[in-house]
């Protein structure tokens, strides 16, 4: 998902960006965002704490969906 989140950002709301590239990230960022809701209510029953990685990646697609706002 890091990947995914900055290689979006990188292509959409890089230095040469336009209101298209910034409406394509976040139409893509809105996609990841569903995703992972879908996966955390898959995995809802597990009783799991997420670690560090988890908790980068929620705070990285957060950030990266205010941007292209």
């Amino acid at each position: 998902a890091r990947t995914a989140i900055q290689r979006t950002m990188t292509r959409g709301a890089g230095v040469l960006r336009s209101a298209d590239s910034l409406a394509t990230a976040a139409e893509a960022l809105e996609a990841l965002h569903r995703e992972a809701a879908a996966d955390a209510e898959a995995d809802g029953a597990k009783a799991v704490v997420p670690g560090v990685d988890a908790w980068e990646v929620t705070n990285l697609l957060l950030v990266s969906r205010v941007l292209v706002a």
